[in-house]
């Protein structure tokens, strides 16, 4: 289910199902035991979910050893596009500094890209906005970006169409829009957004 903290039906029902799901989210994230954990399908709706499970996580670490935050949380970030779900990216605060964070929308797409979709569209209500995140390691000094999200592979909304359809080769819809992402964020950072 999708991590959500109002029950609209994308995610818990009521309280108890949300209970089970962010217990279960939470303990499965700590046995990880990750630096860093870039996270699909929040709730859009302001820091809510984000900051919800973040605390959560950091409360299967009582003893101190790992002090997570999200990055939208850390940047001011309210909402990432304009989607009912969005990406994020927590990490260990105490490793990590974030230093910048950008969003990728089709307004920053090559042109030539858009021209390859068959909707005309990558991002912009096709697949929900990546999400970039540049840290800062506190031991090394060295710096790196985290980038989140690609389109789903289901076409629940019914909106698939010409090459964007399920060819029954595999890779079920949308498969041209996914390359495209992949060639539009290699483009994005290659611009150190």
């Amino acid at each position: 289910m999708n991590y959500f903290t109002n029950y609209d039906g994308r995610g818990a029902d009521n309280d108890e199902e949300f209970l089970r799901q962010s217990s279960k989210t939470s303990l499965a994230l700590s046995m990880m035991d990750a630096d860093i954990v870039a996270v699909c399908e929040l709730e859009n709706a302001g820091a809510t979910a984000a900051d919800d499970l973040v605390e959560k996580l950091n409360s299967r670490f009582s003893g101190g050893e790992r002090v997570y935050s999200a990055a939208t949380s850390d940047q001011g970030i309210s909402m990432v596009g304009d989607d009912v779900i969005r990406v994020d990216v927590l990490f260990d605060t105490l490793k990590y500094e974030v230093l910048s964070s950008a969003m990728l929308t089709d307004d920053l797409v090559s042109q030539a890209l858009l021209d390859e979709s068959p909707s005309g569209t990558i991002f912009n209500g096709k697949s929900r906005v990546p999400l970039a995140v540049t840290f800062h390691d506190i031991d090394t000094n060295r710096e790196f970006t985290v980038v989140t999200h690609f389109k789903s592979k289901g076409d629940f909304s019914g909106d698939a169409s010409g090459a964007d359809e399920d060819q029954g080769d595999g890779a079920a819809h949308y498969n041209p829009t996914r390359e495209l992402s992949t060639l539009a964020v290699k483009e994005w950072l290659e611009s150190s957004p």
